[in-house]
């Protein structure tokens, strides 16, 4: 569950920029050939005019589509920021605007599928808190239950006795009174 809200954003993200490139690439795609940790920097040297509009869309798709990390998608960032600045004339320049706009879609969207998921997590510990104190009270109630059965039974044999005592002092009385009778 938790690798499908991770994949999801970036199937959606991916699939149209492989359609886009793969209507307008003019070769196939190399990946970028760099130095420690393969940054923008150490692809432009002060001895070269700098990389091609085309190499930096290259590196910056070959970054996303490299397996995620958030490394290559600040990469990629850098490599789309760089042809916009670089080669503001390129035709590759609004397709770099809409990959950066689509990375700032696809963090938003990583970042509320966490408050989500946290927000489920904390639901759930609700729930599960919940379900415990339900237990707990049900348990409470069975308790009173048998206490009160226990308490009513109790009572109605004190009823029992005192109606069998007023019972016998009737008769007593009515005993009395005739042995009052007899007496007299």
């Amino acid at each position: 569950m938790k690798s499908m809200w991770t994949s999801l954003p970036c199937i959606f993200f991916i699939s149209p920029l492989f359609f886009l490139l793969s209507c307008a690439s003019s070769g196939p795609m190399q990946q970028p050939k760099s130095q420690g940790g393969g940054s923008i920097k150490t692809a432009m040297s002060i001895f070269t005019p700098g990389p091609s509009d085309t190499d930096l869309l290259q590196m910056a798709v070959n970054f996303l589509g490299a397996p995620g990390s958030e490394a290559n998608e600040k990469q990629a960032r850098t490599a789309l920021e760089s042809l916009i600045q670089l080669h503001p004339k390129s035709k590759w320049r609004e397709l770099a605007t809409v990959l950066l706009y689509l990375l700032d879609e696809r963090k938003e969207l990583v970042q509320q599928v966490r408050a989500e998921r946290d927000n489920v997590e904390k639901l759930q510990a609700e729930k599960d808190q919940l379900q415990l104190e339900t237990e707990q009270l049900k348990k409470d109630d069975h308790g009173l239950q048998e206490k009160v059965q226990a308490e009513t039974a109790r009572f109605q044999q004190e009823n029992d006795q005192l109606k069998k005592d007023i019972e016998r002092l009737k008769s007593l009385e009515i005993e009395l009174q005739q042995r009052e009778k007899l007496l007299r």
